[in-house]
């Protein structure tokens, strides 16, 4: 790992450099004054078997919906499986669509999609074309658009059909961005419940969509996130480490998950596989002595294979429990964080501003505290101070 530290005191610099302290700033991870949580669940490993106590019949995302979900009615999650492991035509079955409809039941999950076919370099598809993708047709173990079977691919095992370079998980049809996003939306929405709608799509793979990806998932009604992979520990300790709120991607936007997810601290599932408690550090590192993420855990069905990883996923949901936080879907903070860009400020006179355009951001902060005037435009642009 290379040394990625500061110098200087950025905070101090910038503020000075730009004055900034007397001005109000759009912040993404307070409400009520309160830190903003939320969590969200990747589908990958949706299938996998579960080797954790109590749970050796059951299919990793059961394992995940029995001991890290529902026993959380009070922690929202959004949930968002890969449409294929969904789908009995590519890699699903009655058994995990069940999981579905039952963890898309309780009030406090959110449904996501993950895509329909979960792709890992998101670049290969900006240019598409089948004979692009022949030579890895044979290497998808859930079969290929090539032979048309749904069955083992012809020189893969189980074991290394994630080889290197693989640009999708799965390959039962050609690639199809419509499908991907809107498609992969409307087939997983069959197993929410009446009223329960597919709010958000989380960026697979390396999650550096082009702009084509994120233009859909607006167009379809849905806000993303994911990408990022924050880290603010012993391991990266340096705020260098920490990603914006988001990136453009021409004239749109990709919002970033606040935290990293579990695949970083296992090193792709592998031992330890408690990793991920590690989380712990980065929270309290970027809470304190400025706060300047909110507390998110992500992680992944496959979070659901061993008992170690289940219990590192509950050891952060009872720090979760023991803190001061909102609790927020992740599709809320995707608009909070789109807020954050499009909150335009009016200057009206000394400390007076006119703030237009935040969408669902509710909160300005200052950094030295005083009286402040606001214009306020209309009741539904609440404001929510916080100190600094």
């Amino acid at each position: 790992m290379d040394d990625r530290k500061w110098y200087i005191d950025p905070f101090k610099f910038f503020a000075a450099a730009y004055a900034t302290d007397d001005l109000p700033k759009p912040d993404t991870t307070t409400l009520d004054g309160q830190r903003i949580f939320y969590r969200h669940i990747d589908g990958d490993g949706w299938n996998n078997a579960s080797d954790a106590a109590g749970h050796a019949q059951d299919l990793a995302a059961r394992a995940v919906l029995e001991e890290t979900i529902r026993p959380y009615p009070d922690l929202p999650v959004t949930v968002a499986p890969i449409a294929a492991d969904l789908d009995a035509k590519w890699a699903g079955s009655a058994r995990s669509q069940q999981i579905a409809r039952d963890a898309f039941a309780l009030p406090q999950v959110e449904a996501g999609t993950h895509t329909y076919s979960h792709p890992y370099d998101w670049n290969f598809f900006k240019d598409y074309t089948p004979q692009k993708e022949l030579p890895f047709v044979s290497h998808y173990y859930f079969g290929n658009w090539a032979n048309g079977d749904k069955g083992v691919g012809t020189n893969v095992s189980f074991d290394d059909y994630q080889k290197p370079g693989m640009p999708r998980d799965f390959a039962n049809e050609r690639f199809d961005l419509d499908k991907e996003i809107g498609g992969s939306a409307a087939f997983i929405a069959q197993f929410a419940p009446a009223g329960k709608r597919v709010a958000i799509l989380m960026l697979s793979g390396n999650a550096t969509p082009y702009e084509a990806v994120l233009r859909k998932v607006r167009e379809a009604g849905l806000r993303n996130i994911n990408g990022g992979d924050s880290r603010f520990d012993a391991a990266f300790p340096s705020y260098s480490w920490t990603a914006p709120i988001g990136r453009e991607v021409g004239a749109e936007r990709q919002v970033y998950a606040s935290d990293s997810n579990d695949n970083t601290y296992t090193n792709g599932e592998q031992p330890p596989y408690d990793g991920f408690r590690q989380l712990m550090e980065t929270v309290r590192n970027t809470e304190s002595p400025i706060r300047i993420k909110p507390f998110n855990i992500y992680h992944h069905m496959f979070s659901g294979d061993h008992e170690a990883s289940i219990d590192a996923v509950k050891q952060n949901l009872a720090a979760a429990r023991a803190s001061a936080i909102i609790p927020i879907e992740a599709s809320r903070y995707a608009a909070i964080a789109d807020g954050f860009y499009h909150a335009a400020f009016l200057p009206l006179g000394p400390r007076q501003w006119e703030i237009r355009d935040r969408g669902a951001l509710q909160t300005i902060r200052f950094d030295k505290r005083g009286a402040r005037r606001f214009r306020p435009l209309a009741r539904r642009h609440r404001r929510d101070a916080v100190p600094g």
